[in-house]
């Protein structure tokens, strides 16, 4: 399953996708990507139906992965950088960079419920 996540993902950076699927985790982003790849391997119907369960199953496994990615990125981020972030700012940047990290929390979570791109990574 690992192989064809990662195909699935060269797939999205080489024929440029990632920027089209903004809510790849949708159903209609499943189909998207199933008919793409129909269309660019000419596969049979029967492939296709065959091929329709592994790509759901490679981005649910892609989903997890990325928010996995993202909890230790931010974990990481709090821990190691932030003290030193807040030792060389003034109390009104680290106000501001509060309410910042707080708007960017809040994409995260909505991002994480509704599988769509809400803001900036």
């Amino acid at each position: 399953m690992g192989v064809l996540t990662g195909l699935v993902a060269a797939l999205f950076l080489v024929t440029g996708l990632a920027h089209r699927v903004e809510s790849w985790n949708t159903e209609e982003s499943r189909r998207f990507i199933t008919n793409h790849f129909a269309n660019v391997l000419d596969l049979s119907e029967e492939q296709k139906q065959l091929l329709a369960p592994m790509i759901g199953e490679a981005l649910e496994e892609r989903w997890e992965m990325r928010q996995k990615y993202r909890e230790e990125t931010d974990r990481v981020f709090r821990e190691k950088y932030a003290p030193r972030l807040e030792e060389i700012l003034s109390e009104e940047q680290q106000a501001k960079l509060q309410k910042r990290w707080a708007k960017w929390r809040e994409e995260k979570r909505l991002d994480a419920e509704t599988g769509e791109s809400v803001g900036a990574e």
